[in-house]
């Protein structure tokens, strides 16, 4: 049985990328929107949806942050495909709980286009919700509009393509606990 090695292109990518946010800076920042959402949502008995795979790991960084019951969900749906720019959306799981009458949060790793989460919200499985709230971790700052906004964002960041702390670059450094950045391509 032959050890697959790390990806080199992997390796040359996160030698060449900009730490954009250290793992105590995301951290805080983690900790200031669980406090606010807890403020807001602690009475709704919320559905928490994931949006796999890039919302994983920001879910569970602010789920356990909050203390007050809510159900957790999730749905998988993607453009990127492990390139560094979007396609068409596929989608593979929508969310199982019931969602009429209830506030419904989803969760992402990063909003940049808008694209998909405009997709995502138009979704049937949301038409009786009581509300829709978009949370991301890493909003990114266009200078452009989009066609959907984060109603809450961890960080911002420039538009630069951004990768670790459940984000990938070409299917790998999800597992970095910090967010880099690719350089800016002139």
């Amino acid at each position: 049985m032959s050890e697959r090695t790390a990806e080199p292109d992997a390796l040359s990518v996160l030698a060449s990328a900009e730490l954009v946010f250290n793992k105590q800076q995301i951290d805080f920042a983690i900790d200031q929107l669980a406090a606010k959402l807890s403020v807001e949502y602690a009475d709704t008995n919320p559905v928490i949806v994931c949006v796999m795979s890039g919302g994983l790991v920001f879910t569970a960084d602010l789920i356990t942050r909050l203390r007050f019951p809510l159900t957790l969900d999730y749905l998988h749906a993607s453009r990127y495909h492990e390139n560094l720019s979007g396609e068409g959306l596929q989608w593979h799981v929508l969310p199982q709980s019931d969602m009429a009458g209830r506030t419904v949060i989803i969760v992402d790793d990063v909003l940049d286009y808008g694209i998909t989460l405009a997709e995502v919200i138009k979704q049937p499985v949301f038409e009786n919700a009581a509300q829709v709230k978009i949370v991301v971790m890493l909003d990114k700052l266009l200078g452009r509009s989009k066609p959907v906004y984060a109603d809450y964002a961890a960080l911002q960041s420039d538009e630069r393509y951004a990768f670790g702390r459940g984000m990938d670059c070409r299917g790998y450094w999800r597992n970095l606990p910090e967010i880099y950045a690719l350089p800016a391509e002139d």
